[in-house]
């Protein structure tokens, strides 16, 4: 399971990867099969009938926006997922859904599945049309997964709102695969405030900071870096965040002081959480503890937390990153999800959107992989084709209420309805694809209660619409942002 789904994003070994264990690990003691068609089924078909709320095209218009937002209500953080990162479908009814929150002024803030310095790309072009766009999206900070055209539409749309709006939205970036270069602005903010202690502070990261100046990527570093290095890089990160802390009152009203010190933090987050990975490119994560395995999803959390504290916002992530409600097995194993730890902290003022599909394709990238060192070097991405009606998918059962499009609310589901726990492929893809490893294992199944709070569905989906890469001597160029 860890090697067929837990490489959801283009530079992350670990994409709700909690998840993917605990469904893998905390479902081990229930049935592992089911019969060709459940009883249940005409009552599953029956209430979602319904429950749907039909809808024209993935470009909502407005009635059908009004609706949506009815049910969404009032909530601190809209989680908006993706069954799969490289389909158009769900990118473009997000991006839609999006433009509606911040027209109806319930979000004042973009909180995007991504590193500190792409999103900063984002805001400064989105507030002031500061930086080529195309650039920012390009830049290796940004996950491959979202260049593409849906993406693109939304910052550029963004951009206009912002011109004109009373109210103007941020873009912020909760992820931390950056470390190389989220320290490095760290360091620069306290080179000018104390020239001696940034030299001391900056003999131990000496590696990591070379890294930053050659253009490589922080997980290739990480696991070409011997575990005794990896460590003094940690504490040396460790040291400059005290530091920035030490000093807060002596510094943090100074421009780039709060900058500085969510770089400290995001860098630290980024080491912690390969820890293992340091210089060992094969190593199994199967076994790790559920803590280890969390810890992505942890700070990001609490990253989008600490972020929304008097603002409101809406998450671009993956379906499995968003879901707010496990399964009552998975959770005594001690996993989470992002959306699992929003709605720790924020009970209903998180709310989360999850997408479902039947047939069609997706872009991925076409991958046999066993180990997670071979995401230092992937092929680029490519339409995929996979089932999705098959006996145990939710998509045979969806395809059965009748609209093509439709959403519902899973929260007005009664509680007395069986059907809605039982376990079903949810046709999730992240940044790779095996296809003889798709939808395989019996226990990489979840039920829809409770996992998110609306569910979006599409018969057929079809690729984003994926920009072409770049050549590799083009994608090797230093970082387009400057900090």
């Amino acid at each position: 399971m860890i090697t067929r789904l837990a490489y959801c994003c283009a530079a992350s070994t670990r994409c709700a990867l909690a998840l993917l264990l605990a469904i893998g690990l905390g479902s081990r003691g229930a049935a592992q099969t089911a019969p060709a068609v459940e009883p249940d089924d005409a009552a599953a078909i029956a209430w979602l009938r319904t429950a749907a709320h039909p809808f024209i095209d993935s470009t909502l218009d407005r009635d059908a926006a009004d609706a949506l937002l009815q049910a969404l209500g009032d909530a601190r953080v809209y989680g908006i997922g993706e069954a799969t990162h490289g389909d158009h479908q769900d990118q473009s009814f997000k991006v839609s859904a999006i433009k509606a929150l911040v027209m109806a002024g319930r979000i004042d803030t973009l909180a995007l599945e991504c590193n500190r310095l792409a999103a900063s790309g984002f805001d400064a072009y989105a507030q002031g049309g500061t930086g080529d766009l195309v650039a920012l999206i390009r830049d290796r900070s940004f996950f491959r997964t979202w260049q593409n055209d849906e993406f693109a539409g939304l910052i550029l749309w963004l951009r206009a709102w912002n011109a004109t709006a009373a109210h103007r939205v941020r873009v912020i970036g909760v992820d931390n695969q950056d470390a190389n270069r989220d320290i490095r602005v760290a360091l620069d903010f306290i080179r000018a405030r104390d020239p001696g202690l940034y030299a001391t502070l900056s003999v131990p990261l000496k590696p990591m900071l070379t890294t930053q100046a050659q253009g490589m990527k922080f997980y290739k570093w990480v696991v070409a870096t011997p575990k005794p290095a990896y460590d003094a890089a940690t504490r040396g990160v460790l040291a400059v965040g005290a530091v920035l802390e030490t000093q807060r009152r002596a510094w943090s009203r100074l421009p780039g002081y709060d900058d500085a010190a969510y770089s400290a933090r995001v860098a630290y987050q980024g080491l912690h959480q390969f820890d293992l990975e340091a210089g060992n490119p094969d190593v199994d994560l199967s076994g790790q503890s559920a803590e280890y395995n969390n810890r992505r999803d942890v700070a990001m959390a609490a990253n989008l937390v600490a972020f929304t504290e008097g603002h409101r916002a809406a998450l671009w992530a993956h379906d499995m990153h968003v879901l707010g409600g496990l399964d009552p097995g998975i959770v005594a194993q001690g996993y989470v999800t992002m959306g699992s730890e929003l709605r720790r902290s924020l009970g209903t003022a998180y709310v989360s959107v999850g997408f479902a599909w039947s047939e069609g394709s997706f872009n991925a990238v076409t991958t046999a992989m066993a180990t997670s060192g071979a995401l230092t070097s992937l092929p680029d991405w490519v339409p995929q084709t996979a089932p999705n009606q098959r006996a145990d998918d939710l998509g045979r059962v969806l395809a059965e209420v009748g609209p093509p499009r439709f959403w519902v609310d899973l929260r007005r589901v009664p509680p007395d309805q069986a059907w809605s726990t039982r376990p079903m492929y949810r046709g999730w893809s992240g940044a790779t694809f095996n296809a003889k490893q798709w939808q395989a294992d019996p226990s990489d199944r979840i039920g829809l209660v409770p996992s998110h709070d609306v569910l979006v569905y599409f018969h057929t989906i079809t690729p984003s619409g994926m920009w072409p890469r770049l050549p590799a001597a083009a994608d090797a160029r230093p970082p387009s942002v400057a900090h």
